[in-house]
């Protein structure tokens, strides 16, 4: 089965509900460096954000 990419901002920033998806890990982290800066403030993404945005996506099956 193909998958996707997956992560939920709440698995970093608790109470968000931003969920994103992309084909692979850089466009996962494309999109959430975007949402990161438009809806937390968050002008870098710092080394430790990074490592925990990173660790928090995960591979979902498409049905």
């Amino acid at each position: 089965m193909p998958t996707v990419k997956e992560l939920r901002c709440a698995d970093v920033m608790p109470g968000c509900t931003f969920v994103t998806t992309g084909a692979n890990d850089d466009e996962v982290m494309r999109k959430i460096a975007q949402h990161a800066k438009e809806k937390h403030n968050i002008r870098e993404m710092t080394p430790d954000l990074t490592k925990k945005v990173k660790s928090a996506i995960k591979a979902k099956q498409l049905a």
